[in-house]
């Protein structure tokens, strides 16, 4: 857990980065319920039932908002915590990221990137 280190050496930001990258493992092999509780501390800013105690100022917020979103969306139409389904969920959480996240920039381009350079019409999408 986020109390037991085997490196005591790394600073509060890489610590804070290595748990949401943590998470995003456990989403990758199926481990939704354990990259939710993961990331929930660094990005709810209060204590839960799921995640334990909140991580204010962390430096990974961007992060772990960003990866809280992937999350739910993982959920689909799936109804979960506070009655919502895991679209609205997420909507949520893409939201509270920050705006000056990095990732949106990149994901902007590589989307912009993708399309422009796709065989496929608008059209096709739906």
């Amino acid at each position: 857990g986020r109390n037991t280190r085997v490196n005591t050496h790394i600073s509060k930001n890489q610590e804070h980065h290595a748990d949401v990258m943590l998470g995003l493992l456990y989403l990758m092999v199926g481990g939704v319920d354990e990259a939710h509780d993961l990331v929930l501390p660094y990005s709810l800013p209060e204590d839960s039932e799921w995640g334990g105690p909140a991580v204010y100022n962390s430096p990974a917020l961007g992060s772990a908002c960003y990866s809280h979103a992937l999350v739910h969306r993982t959920e689909g139409t799936h109804l979960g915590e506070l009655g919502l389904c895991g679209w609205d969920n997420a909507r949520t959480w893409f939201e509270e990221t920050p705006q000056d996240y990095a990732l949106f920039d990149k994901a902007s381009n590589e989307c912009e990137n993708l399309y422009v350079h796709s065989s496929f019409t608008p059209d096709e999408v739906n």
